[in-house]
């Protein structure tokens, strides 16, 4: 992504806007279109009948042989993989898209298959093991989280087949990507009034640890050289554009007497949120990134907003860029999201059926892309890693061609690149289930036909963090957001993501059971604020640096700023000081696209003055006493059980029951909220739930918290007729005559 050129190419897609109006609007897929997704219907056919296939995204199916007949549907499926050269140790990776040299490249395409190992994401229980295995089967284990239960590895074809028959591994997907949300003396100090606050010494940052998540740190030594940058504590590092340079100078020019630390967020998802934490380990109080993956959950959290609420837990305040896919407000937004609604087109392929399509609009179930994208993604209100309903994702030409498509099973997730160059348009087919709450967002400069408000998720909506949102710097070098507001209407960045964000599932447990529509699940107000963006830096490519990622680093420096005045304010107090210390931005009050206005440094000074005493968590001004009454009414002989809620109106009471409890006086268990509800032991073992959580007691033959695993011997892990022993929850393979090695692969 080249930030040069991120004007130019927005300017396209907002021209390419005057040709949505020729769109192929219609309420019905066309017999020709119907045709191509038969083949699709087919293979699915065949996944639904092979248990070890269904653990396979989509794209990884060629590399099980299940396409063989079905030749025409691996340049779709196999759009986004990603290669791993043997001899690249800083692993670049080169993206695989389809274009106008369709031959040339299928012929590329299939060299590399051949040639190189495709980078993976491996869900499962990660053990000593199956690393083992994985790299004695000819892979490479690029990054493996025990705590996250994840492994990054670049592995052949072949090797696939034999990790899905693993009982240990859970599924296994295309790389995930990292997006970077860059557009491209801060002008923040000025534009957020750090200049005026930092007139009190304490006010400095002195003493607080700050850790960065970027890409790297490339031009690190450089820009120290000129005196941009002081000393920076690097605990893990790839290349890369060196962004995190650049977000480090906006913390060090905000708050000169911070510590500042340095890990990356692009070697895997989990490697991401294993940083994270040996950041906060490490001792750093504000912790702030500019990265997403693709795959981050939208209606959950994901293992990095896990690790942001983990974190938080600890007392450290956690800033991500709430994204750069365009918001309502300005007419930007590159988002749908809404109830799924079919068009009433059931489809049957072979006995099996597409149930119907969804309309974008009362007109059309297409929603068409201009401009330049890289690609779009699918997810629905379903519990991501086992969905009981079934969406597919399919990108088709002008010509009504599908040229990309994402038709897997083992996650509430499809992921599909868009080719450049021309007009483009989704659809979406629902192969399984109930209706239910899905959304679309798409990646890159582009525009869609239809769009909504929603555009910021991921861990930058998770409860622990906030998500900082952008501004553009104010149009005078000497002027302030504060002092703008005066005299006009502030906005927010065209580009920046709004909310908010609604939430389905959490801790695994549905928040309205049975109800996944928009009348169901729960709302998060993100972004939580506004910061600048459009400053200088003296990292090379970052001269003028757009985009949340600049915005996230100003905001981050601001909670420095607060803990170095105050050490001992709690992370409830530091959060409800910064939600009274904006300027007000965009639509009167709190809203979607700019949470609750740019941050201000004067007004966090203000605020923050009652907690600046010999106990600066505690408010100096006495607590208002709240008066007793004596209860009267319905309600005085409190009827409601089990902590319930009792609403008296006309002589007569209501209960309204906490989670876990039902009927009218709330005396009933209610067991549709049970940890146990939605049967997340495995392998008919027994359920028992406790405190809102759950325990699984494992059948004779499994293991593991959900009794997903079977004993170690059952996955047959050594090799050449070898016997395998099992003992203390692991094995030793007893070789033949001939063969050596703990798995007795090596003659």
């Amino acid at each position: 992504m080249t930030h040069h050129s991120y004007f130019f190419l927005k300017i396209l897609a907002q021209c390419a806007f005057s040709s949505i109006s020729n769109a192929d609007d219609s309420t019905q897929v066309s017999d020709e279109v119907l045709s191509q997704l038969e083949e699709y219907s087919q293979l699915k056919d065949l996944i639904d009948t092979d248990q070890y296939a269904q653990k396979v995204s989509s794209s990884l199916w060629p590399d099980l042989g299940l396409v063989s007949t079905h030749s025409q549907l691996v340049g779709s499926l196999t759009n986004s993989l990603e290669f791993e050269e043997e001899d690249d140790d800083m692993e670049e990776v080169e993206d695989y898209d389809y274009d106008e040299q369709e031959q040339d490249d299928n012929q590329n395409f299939q060299r590399k298959r051949e040639q190189y190992r495709i980078k993976v994401d491996i869900r499962g229980n990660v053990t000593d093991e199956l690393l083992e295995f994985i790299e004695e089967s000819g892979g490479k284990a690029i990054y493996a989280s025990k705590e996250f239960d994840s492994i990054r590895a670049a592995i052949t074809g072949k090797l696939i087949d034999y990790l899905s028959r693993r009982e240990e591994v859970y599924s296994i997907s295309n790389a995930a990507k990292a997006h970077k949300y860059k557009l491209n003396t801060s002008q923040g100090v000025t534009d957020q009034r750090v200049n005026v606050a930092r007139s009190n010494p304490n006010f400095q940052g002195k003493g607080v640890k700050i850790g960065v998540l970027s890409d790297s740190v490339n031009y690190l030594a450089q820009v120290q050289k000129t005196g941009d940058l002081p000393n920076v504590q690097v605990l893990d590092n790839v290349g890369g554009s060196g962004e995190g340079t650049a977000m480090l100078e906006i913390v060090y020019d905000m708050a000169p007497q911070a510590q500042l630390y340095f890990a990356t967020a692009v070697r895997s998802d989990a490697s991401f949120a294993d940083n994270i934490v040996k950041l906060a380990n490490a001792g750093c109080k504000v912790i702030v990134d500019d990265i997403v993956y693709y795959n981050e959950p939208s209606f959950e959290d994901g293992i990095i907003a896990k690790a942001v609420n983990k974190v938080a837990k600890q007392g450290v305040a956690y800033f991500s860029a709430a994204g750069n896919e365009g918001n309502k407000y300005d007419g930007t937004s590159q988002t749908w999201e809404g109830d799924y609604k079919g068009n009433n087109q059931p489809t049957t392929f072979n006995g099996q059926k597409y149930l119907d399509f969804h309309l974008f609009s009362a007109s059309s179930v297409y929603n068409q892309i201009s401009g330049s994208p890289d690609g779009c993604v699918l997810q629905w209100a379903d519990s991501f890693y086992s969905p009981s309903s079934d969406y597919d994702l399919f990108v088709l030409d002008s010509s009504n061609k599908i040229v990309t498509a994402s038709t897997g099973k083992n996650q509430a997730f499809e992921a599909a690149s868009v080719p450049r160059g021309s007009t483009h348009k989704i659809l979406v087919a629902r192969r399984s289930g109930t209706p239910r709450f899905i959304r679309i967002s798409c990646f890159g400069y582009l525009t869609l036909q239809f769009s909504t408000n929603g555009a910021t998720s991921g861990h930058a909506t998770a409860e622990g963090g906030f998500g900082v949102g952008a501004i553009r710097i104010s149009p005078s070098p000497t002027s302030s957001f504060f002092s703008d507001a005066k005299t006009k209407t502030l906005k927010p960045d065209y580009f920046s993501s709004d909310g908010p964000r609604r939430i389905y599932f959490e801790n695994g447990v549905a928040v309205t059971p049975g109800n996944f529509l928009s009348s169901g699940g729960k709302i998060r107000n993100k972004p939580d604020f506004l910061s600048t963006n459009g400053c200088l830096t003296a990292t090379p490519g970052f001269s003028s640096f757009y985009g949340t990622s600049a915005a996230a680093p100003h905001a981050a420096a601001l909670a420095a700023l607060i803990f170095g005045a105050a050490p001992s304010i709690s992370l409830a107090n530091l959060k409800n000081v910064l939600m009274k210390s904006a300027v007000d931005v965009g639509p009167k009050g709190r809203d979607d696209s700019s949470g609750v206005g740019a941050l201000d440094a004067v007004l966090i000074y203000q605020n923050l003055k009652p907690y600046l005493s010999s106990n600066p968590s505690t408010p100096t001004s006495a607590p208002t006493k709240t008066p007793t009454t004596t209860p009267s009414g319905p309600c005085s002989s409190n009827p409601c059980k089990n902590g319930a809620t009792c609403t008296a109106a006309n002589g007569s009471f209501t209960c309204k029951c906490k989670s876990g409890f039902k009927g009218k006086l709330c005396a009933n268990k209610d067991d549709s909220q049970s940890p146990c509800a939605s049967n997340p032991c495995k392998n008919g073992a027994t359920c028992n739930a406790a405190n809102g959580s759950f325990t699984c007691k494992c059948k004779s033959g499994f293991q593991g918290k959900l009794c997903a695993n079977k004993t170690p011997c059952s996955s047959s892990p050594c090799r050449n007729g070898a016997t395998c022993i099992e003992s203390n929850n692991t094995f030793t393979c007893k070789c033949k005559a001939g063969f050596s090695g703990k798995l007795c692969a090596n003659k």
